[in-house]
C-alpha cells in the first residue's frame, strides 16, 4: 500500500504496512437496494460499548495478519499487486498501477440498484471475491481480476462486503446476513440472519473480522456490530448509537465511521472508544493505509496511526478514499475512479459504465 505523503505526516509515528480494499458498498458509504429487504426480528445484546479495551500508545503491532480486504500484511507493498474495482451491472475492471485500467467487463450497462449490482470486493489467499445483489445475494471469484467464475445467487439477501480471516472468507449484508466460505468463494455456508439491520461493511485484522451497519424499521436508526474469528459463529449483534457506514483495520485496531461522522476505535470489535480528536462533520469513508488510517472530511483529509489521534492534511479537492496501490490513492467519484499521488492533485483514471464503481480491493495473486 502507499504511504501518506511524508511531508504531510511528519508528526505521525512509525510507518505501518497494510494491504486494504473493500469497505462501504456504494459511493455514499451505504448499501443500495434497501427497498428489497424484508423486516425481521431484531436480536440485540444491548448498546455498543463506548469505553475501554484498547491500547493506543506506540506503534501498532504488525506481526500477525494476512493479506486481505482491509487486512494488515507484514510484507509491504507487493510489486505484483493489482487493484480490482467492482460496481453496477456486474461491472469489473482491474489495474496494476491505479492509473491504467483494463479488462473491463459488464453484464448490464444500464444496471442500477438491482440484482446485478456488485457492492463490495475483497482479497485473500490469492483470490478476489466480489459480492452484491438485492433481494438475493450473489458472489463471484477470480484469481486475476479478469476471469470471474462461480456465481452463486443463493443467499437470502444482498451481500455488502467480504473479508478474509482465519483462512476463510466471510461476508455480511442485508437483514443481518453473515456467512462464510471454506473453498475460496465457490460455495457459502453457516448463514446467520434474523436481524432487522443491514451490515454495510466488514474488515479483518487477520484474527478477527468485524461487520458494521445499521438497523431499519425503527426510530431512530441505530448502529449494529458483530464479530467473528472463523465465520462459523458470530458475536450477538451489539446495537446502539448512529448507524455505521465504514470500517478499516490494522492488527489489533479497528476504526469505524458512523453516520454522524464520528470515528470509533476498538481492539476487538466489542469495546469501543470515540477518537481523541474531534473530526469535522461530513466524513464519508475510512480506509487503512501503510501509515495507519485515512478519512476524508470537510476541509481535507485526516490521517491517524492508531485511530485515536488524527492530523489534518489539507487539500483543495476532497474525495472519499477507497484504496491505495503503490503510491497511488484511489477514490470513487462519479462517474468512475480518481487517482492521486499526494492527496492534493486528482485526475480521472477510469470512466465507469452503468451507474458507477462501488468498491476496490488490492491484492497480489500468485
Amino acid at each position: 500500500m502507499s504511504k501518506l505523503p511524508r511531508r504531510r505526516v511528519a508528526s505521525l509515528a512509525s510507518a505501518l504496512v497494510v494491504s486494504c480494499g473493500g469497505g462501504a458498498s456504494d459511493v455514499s458509504g451505504t448499501s443500495a437496494a434497501d427497498s428489497t429487504s424484508t423486516a425481521m426480528t431484531t436480536s440485540t445484546s444491548g448498546p455498543v460499548a463506548t469505553s475501554g479495551g484498547i491500547e493506543t500508545s506506540g506503534a501498532i503491532d504488525t506481526s500477525t495478519g494476512s493479506s486481505a480486504n482491509s487486512t494488515a500484511s507484514t510484507t509491504g507493498p507487493d510489486p505484483d499487486a493489482i487493484a480490482v474495482a467492482v460496481g453496477y451491472g456486474v461491472q469489473t475492471v482491474r489495474s496494476s498501477d491505479g492509473r491504467n485500467w483494463t479488462d473491463m467487463q459488464v453484464v448490464d450497462p444500464q444496471g442500477g440498484d438491482d440484482e446485478n449490482v456488485l457492492r463490495g470486493v475483497g482479497y485473500g489467499s490469492g483470490v478476489f471475491i466480489a459480492v452484491g445483489g438485492a433481494a438475493l445475494g450473489f458472489s463471484l471469484r477470480s484469481v486475476d481480476g479478469i476471469n470471474w467464475t462461480d456465481e452463486n445467487r443463493t443467499p437470502a439477501s444482498f451481500l455488502s462486503d467480504v473479508a478474509f480471516v482465519g483462512g476463510v472468507f466471510v461476508a455480511a449484508g442485508g437483514n443481518g446476513l453473515r456467512m462464510r466460505s471454506l473453498d475460496q468463494g465457490v460455495t457459502w455456508q453457516d448463514a446467520s440472519m434474523g436481524l432487522s439491520a443491514h451490515f454495510r461493511a466488514i474488515a479483518s485484522d487477520g484474527t478477527i473480522a468485524v461487520a458494521v451497519g445499521s438497523t431499519y424499521g425503527g426510530d431512530p436508526i441505530q448502529g449494529v456490530v458483530s464479530t467473528t474469528s472463523d465465520g462459523a459463529s458470530w458475536s450477538p449483534p451489539q446495537i446502539g448509537g448512529p448507524g455505521y457506514t465504514s470500517i478499516a483495520a490494522h492488527p489489533g485496531v479497528f476504526v469505524a465511521l458512523d453516520g454522524a461522522g464520528t470515528i470509533h476505535v476498538s481492539a476487538d470489535g466489542v469495546n469501543w472508544q470515540d477518537a481523541d480528536t474531534t473530526l469535522p462533520a461530513g466524513l464519508h469513508r475510512v480506509i487503512a493505509t501503510e501509515n495507519g488510517f485515512l478519512a476524508d472530511g470537510d476541509g481535507g483529509y485526516w490521517a491517524s496511526q492508531d485511530g485515536m489521534a488524527w492530523e489534518l492534511l489539507p487539500s483543495s479537492s476532497v474525495y472519499a478514499p477507497v484504496a491505495d496501490i503503490r503510491g497511488t490513492t484511489l477514490s470513487i467519484a462519479s462517474p468512475g475512479l480518481l487517482a492521486s499521488d499526494d492527496l492534493v492533485t486528482w485526475e480521472p483514471v477510469y470512466t465507469s459504465v452503468a451507474s458507477g464503481i462501488n468498491d476496490v480491493a488490492v491484492g497480489a495473486p500468485g
